[in-house]
């Protein structure tokens, strides 16, 4: 069938905002899998670069990681905000940006686009997509909390979360809402959580592997804050 060129160019235009428009390019399937759904180059990180993230959703990457991303992306800023691959909600994204993405505790990937127009693709920002002050609590892979920059524990988040509720609101029905960062799971096998951790927030005989006690902190949280009137959401 004939197709007008212009039409056909715009169509593919249509498609290609819709795509970036629902998100970050990877799915989650009921299960929690995760799948990227385009190339991407995959780039490991050091325990100090786990701890910047964890508390400032912020990388400062070094040179042998620039110079790998810098093949693709030739202005690839020196320090990126990162986002947690965690969640993946309530992004409208209608321009060509490339994504840091949180994918694994020891693990960024970036996304490689396809993109040929007249302008250059958007490098990513250099402030973290949820800013410091925003977010209850910052999650590292191991457990610990983070809040405003600063290493706390979950006694200090439980008590954050009555401060908040505390606070009067503009509405009789409103519930206001408070965010937290959660991070990514851990590639291989049984990885502890911190101890100190463990023992502030976890109850008697609980699983302290990471993968499947940061998930039930998260729960945890959620419903403490729900009790108190409070909603409780993952962000980046």
């Amino acid at each position: 069938m004939f197709r007008h060129p212009l039409l056909i160019a715009l169509s593919l235009l249509f498609l290609q905002s819709q795509a970036q428009a629902d998100g970050l390019p990877y799915t989650t399937g009921e299960a929690g899998e995760r799948a990227m759904n385009r190339d991407f180059l995959a780039i490991k990180i050091s325990g100090a670069q786990i701890e910047e993230i964890s508390k400032s959703g912020v990388i400062s990457l070094d040179k042998q990681q620039l110079k790998k991303l810098r093949v693709y992306y030739p202005e690839f800023p020196a320090t990126a905000g990162v986002a947690s691959s965690t969640f993946n909600d309530n992004l409208e994204r209608f321009e060509a940006d490339v994504d840091v993405i949180w994918w694994y505790a020891d693990e960024i990937r970036v996304p490689l686009l396809d993109f040929s127009g007249a302008e250059a693709a958007g490098m990513p920002s250099r402030e973290p997509w949820c800013m410091i002050e925003d977010a209850l609590v910052r999650i590292a892979p191991d457990g610990t909390p983070y809040r405003k920059g600063q290493k706390t524990t979950y006694r200090a988040i439980l008590a954050a979360i009555d401060e908040a509720a505390t606070k009067p609101v503009r509405y009789p029905n409103e519930r206001p809402s408070l965010r937290v960062i959660v991070p990514p799971p851990h590639r291989h096998g049984w990885i502890e959580l911190n101890r100190g951790v463990a023992k502030d927030i976890l109850p008697e005989n609980a699983s302290t592997e990471a993968n499947k006690a940061i998930p039930r902190i998260f729960e945890f949280l959620e419903a403490y804050a729900h009790a108190r009137g409070l909603s409780l959401f993952k962000t980046w």
